[in-house]
Formats: structure tokens, C-alpha cells, sequence
């Protein structure tokens, strides 16, 4: 072998040892805890921008022939469907849907960080305590601490057991939030207010790091427009334009699932009430905190003509969809927070309405001794209104929002109200189209 070949082979060799070397110490710097923050914004034209554009909704039913390649090629993705016989129409799998749609880099990295920062015992905790709010306004502010947690790399942890653990209905899903921190010997601060509109460069996740600087952080209070705040610095790949309420989903289904305990009831439930066989129109009523005594000031929707009109809007959205998918098999489910309003509106329209038993309890107030069934209760109604195939709410409240953030937005949801005051039937966007 010649000198010159010789001296060729050996500087290859030693090329390959300078990357593996390279390549090494990056992997002991991430064991280390330091972690390349691939899951924050970079401020391009690609990445979320913070003034959130108007939402693109897709359809099956709507998918264009001859448009976006990118936006046709994920429109399954997006709607995921499935087929079942006995029904007029097919079932949309959201779950499956967010599965498939919220393919982020970030998620995966903060997983990683998530479980090195336990496993290493760096003691840096972002711990969101449930409030004594309802399920809407818990999950709108689990959400944006959750998505601090990930701009501050901090493990994202959950303290709700009020009015009971909730691992026991939704389980970790890509984290373990409900893991349990030892405070012993770890500094402790409660209540810490960031004031967005002091930060001068949100994109930089160093100020957030820098923010929190206790072992144990729990639930910083951000003062501002907080909730599309902290959503909009990650960098979100999705196939249609980013907004708000998929955003949301997205983080929802990567930090839950539904524990095998509600899986069973929600599919017993989903039989009994007629969803595998029929079109299902959701209807949420909301009449406020007063129907559980609790906040008398918010007795929203008192008047019976307002419950007439909600009705009367439910039976236009029954006519579009006879008239859609030339079908008679149509039922709505109602969930309310009133048994009164059950009662009035099954007498009226007779088995057309279906609606579950059980107590119904505010979760953030219940009733001692129906805490468990109650939040039981509470969630079987959530996720059967996600599986309506149209919803309608009968005025703005955060537990619509919430359903909104499971259902990939607000495409097929119909609203007969605005800021309670009534106002023509709004028809879902994808069942006019």
C-alpha cells in the first residue's frame, strides 16, 4: 500500500472519530439536561404568528379537488372517519384525527425533556392546581400553563384531585404529569405573576427560563392575553393554517387520554343513547353557576322562549341534514346543566331527545357525596358531545370552547345565541357547504 493512500485512509479515519466524538458529546450534553430547544418559535414566515389568522376549516365532504397538494394529501388526517354500517354517515375519529394532525417536533423533544428532568432529579416543576372554576375554564388555563411549562423547560405536573383525582377519567398520555414531587428540602413559590406586556422579546426562551427560578413553581399567574399568548411561541405543523382552538387540541391529546374506565361508559353510553345508528345533533344549555347554587348572579337563559328558540334551531339543523343525507335517522343529544330543562324538552319532542342519567354537579362545587359520579357525569357528557356529528350551543360558554379544542375547531358546531342575546340559527359551517 502506498504512503499516499496510507495517509488518505488514515485522515478518513480520523474525520469519522471528530464526528462520532461530536456526535457523542452532544448526547452527553442532552443526559446533562442541556436540550436543544428545537420546539420554540423561530420567528419566519412558516412558524405561528402570534395574531392568529382566521381558521381554514376542511371537511370530508368538502375536500377540494384541485387545490392545496399538501392540504389534499392530509385532509384523512384531518377528518379521520371511520365506517360504521349502521349509520347514515360516517363517525369522525377525533382522536385518531389529532393523532395524526399534531406531528410537532416540540412534543417529541419535551417528552424527552420531561422524562430526563424526572428521572435526573433536576427538580424543576411547573405544577398547575385545578381552580375552582368548571371544566371549561380549568382546561383553558391547564393548557396555557402547560404550554409555559414547555417555554420555560420545566416538567410539566398537575395537582387536581378536586372533587376527584383526575387520572381517574383522563390518564397521561406522552407525560407523566401526575407524577408526585417530594417538596422536601426543595424551594417552594405559589402564585408568581408574569406580566406579559413587560417582555420585551417573547421569542427569546431564555426569559422564561430565567423566570422561574424556584424548584417547585406553582401555578404562575400570567396577567394578559395569556391563553394565545404562550400558544402561538410554539411552532405548530399542521396542514391547514394554525389556530387557536387546534392548537389547543393538540396539546390536549398529547397530555391525555381517556382512562379505560370512561372508555367503557362512553361506549355503553354511545349505544344506549343511539350514536352508532344514528346522526347525532349535540346540544349544550348552559343556564349558569345559580342552577347549583353557587354565584346567583349568573343565571343566564331564564326565559322559556329562549330554550324555544334553541329548539326551534336544532329542528333547521335536523332539515339540512334530511336534506344532506336523504336520512330520517336523526336523534339529539342533550346535555344541560339543569335536570328541569332535560324533562321540559324530552316531554316536548319525546325519544327524539336522549340524554344520560346520573347527578350533574359543577365540578369546581359539588355536592358532598357526588363528587365522583358528578365529574363522571361531567366528562361522559364532554366527550359525547366531541362525538355529535353537529353540536349546538345555545350561548358562549368555556365548556363549549373546550369541546371546540377536541373537535379540530368549531366546523360543526351551530350557535343560536351571541353574548346571550338571541339571534338567528347559526347552521355549522360544514353541513351548508
Amino acid at each position: 500500500m502506498s504512503i499516499r493512500l496510507l495517509t488518505a485512509l488514515l485522515a478518513f479515519l480520523v474525520f469519522f472519530m471528530i464526528l462520532y466524538i461530536l456526535a457523542l458529546n452532544g448526547f452527553i450534553a442532552f443526559k446533562s439536561g442541556i436540550i436543544e430547544n428545537n420546539y420554540f418559535l423561530k420567528l419566519d414566515k412558516n412558524s405561528t404568528k402570534f395574531r392568529l389568522p382566521k381558521p381554514v376549516y376542511v371537511t370530508i365532504e368538502n375536500v377540494p379537488e384541485n387545490g392545496n397538494k399538501r392540504l389534499n394529501e392530509n385532509v384523512y388526517s384531518l377528518t379521520s372517519t371511520k365506517r360504521i354500517e349502521s349509520r347514515p354517515r360516517n363517525a369522525t375519529d377525533y382522536e385518531k384525527g389529532h393523532t395524526d394532525l399534531c406531528k410537532n417536533l416540540w412534543q417529541e423533544d419535551y417528552t424527552k425533556l420531561h422524562q430526563h428532568l424526572i428521572e435526573t432529579n433536576k427538580n424543576k416543576f411547573n405544577i398547575y392546581s385545578c381552580s375552582r372554576g368548571g371544566w371549561g375554564n380549568r382546561l383553558r388555563d391547564l393548557l396555557t400553563a402547560f404550554h409555559f411549562a414547555v417555554v420555560a423547560k420545566r416538567a410539566f405536573i398537575i395537582n387536581c384531585n378536586n372533587p376527584s383525582p383526575l387520572d381517574r377519567f383522563l390518564a397521561p398520555r406522552y407525560i407523566k404529569w401526575n407524577y408526585k414531587v417530594n417538596e422536601t428540602q426543595l424551594t417552594v413559590r405559589r402564585r408568581y405573576q408574569v406580566k406579559l406586556n413587560d417582555i420585551e422579546n417573547p421569542s427569546d426562551p431564555k426569559i422564561y427560563e430565567q423566570m422561574l427560578n424556584y424548584s417547585m413553581e406553582y401555578d404562575p399567574g400570567m396577567v394578559g392575553n395569556k391563553y394565545p399568548f404562550f400558544a402561538s411561541l410554539l411552532k405548530y405543523d399542521l396542514p391547514v393554517w394554525p389556530n387557536l382552538r387546534q392548537m389547543m387540541g393538540c396539546s390536549f391529546y398529547y397530555l391525555f387520554k381517556k382512562s379505560d374506565l370512561l372508555q367503557k361508559r362512553l361506549d355503553e353510553w354511545k349505544e344506549k343513547l343511539g350514536f352508532n345508528q344514528n346522526i347525532v345533533i349535540g346540544i349544550h344549555i348552559r343556564q349558569g353557576d345559580s342552577v347549583f347554587n353557587h354565584n346567583k348572579q349568573d343565571n343566564r337563559f331564564q326565559d322559556t322562549r329562549h330554550f324555544d328558540l334553541s329548539f326551534d334551531c336544532a329542528l333547521q339543523i335536523q332539515k339540512e341534514i334530511e336534506k344532506k343525507y336523504k336520512t330520517d335517522k336523526i336523534v339529539w343529544f342533550l346535555a344541560a346543566d339543569s335536570e328541569k330543562m332535560k324533562i321540559r324538552a324530552k316531554q316536548k319532542y319525546g325519544d327524539k331527545v336522549r340524554s344520560i342519567t346520573g347527578p350533574i354537579e359543577h365540578v369546581g362545587h359539588p355536592t358532598k357525596g357526588n363528587e365522583d359520579a358528578g365529574h363522571l357525569s361531567m366528562f361522559l357528557d364532554f366527550f359525547l358531545l366531541q362525538n355529535a356529528d353537529y353540536r349546538l350551543y345555545l350561548g358562549g360558554s368555556t365548556f363549549d370552547n373546550a369541546i371546540d379544542f377536541i373537535t379540530l375547531g368549531s366546523q360543526n358546531a351551530a350557535r343560536c345565541f351571541s353574548h346571550r342575546t338571541a339571534g338567528q340559527c347559526v347552521i355549522p359551517p360544514s353541513l351548508k357547504a
